[in-house]
């Protein structure tokens, strides 16, 4: 009998001992999955944030391309004035010149004539010479006034462009930066600010120099996001914006 229930004990126990390794195996599966869950999302978001610096990079090139075409027809367009104006040029000292030979051919003719002929020759085709200078330079006015607004024109085109170029590679950068803040981002317990009781009611300025140089180098450091640099400073991610530079791309730590 004492043999019977020995070995109904131990059955028993090694039961209870099955059953245990059942559910811790149970809860290893569990949080098994929950692993692969977690790195499934987090590969996901990965993914998902290079398609994005995928797509402003292409829309950066696209928009470069853009402004390097824009760019290239307006000195097309320059060059292409300047042909014209010369050529306008050309052809009015070419006139100069033929209305300058033919009133020295008329005055040799004039000279066999009576005085009168020959200075009425004279001053008609003196007159005749001022008319086709006059003329000329009505025609040089208008093509300069032309090339000159060409020029203004391809000048503000390529300012313009330039503007969008420095957008887009602002672009690209907050999308690298934000890229990076997801790796790194971790939250932080801010600290509440309180004012001693019985102090002074006049406010401060939120942001001093110093407040000012501690976000900058923050910032500069590229181991803080915006957010983090304004709970340390007390003060709006706004507020962070508006006094620190950020067009420009961060020095390394």
């Amino acid at each position: 009998m004492l043999v019977i229930a020995a070995a109904v004990l131990f059955a028993i126990a090694q039961a209870q001992t099955a059953q245990t390794a059942a559910e811790k195996a149970r809860a290893a599966r569990r949080k098994a999955a929950a692993a692969l869950e977690a790195k499934a999302q987090a590969d996901a978001a990965a993914e998902e944030a290079l398609v994005e610096l995928d797509r402003v990079r292409t829309q950066t090139a696209e928009q470069l391309a853009a402004c390097q075409t824009s760019t290239e027809q307006a000195q097309i367009a320059v060059r292409t004035a300047r042909t014209e104006l010369e050529e306008v040029r050309d052809a009015a000292a070419r006139a100069v010149a033929d209305a300058q030979e033919a009133a020295d051919a008329a005055i040799q003719q004039a000279i066999a004539d009576r005085d009168r002929i020959l200075a009425e020759r004279a001053a008609e085709l003196r007159q005749q010479i001022e008319q086709a200078k006059v003329d000329a330079q009505a025609q040089v006015n208008p093509t300069q006034e032309s090339a000159d607004a060409a020029k203004t024109e391809a000048e503000r085109l390529v300012k313009t462009m330039r503007g969008a170029l420095a957008d887009a590679t602002n672009a690209a950068t907050r999308a690298e930066r934000d890229q990076v803040t997801v790796a790194q981002q971790r939250p932080q317990v801010g600290l509440a600010s309180a004012r001693p009781y019985g102090l002074s009611e006049r406010r401060k300025p939120k942001m001093t120099h110093e407040l000012v140089d501690k976000a900058q180098r923050m910032y500069d450091s590229r181991r803080y996001t915006i957010a983090e640099i304004a709970r340390s400073c007390a003060v709006s991610a706004t507020t962070i914006y508006r006094h620190i530079h950020t067009g420009q791309p961060r020095r390394n730590s």
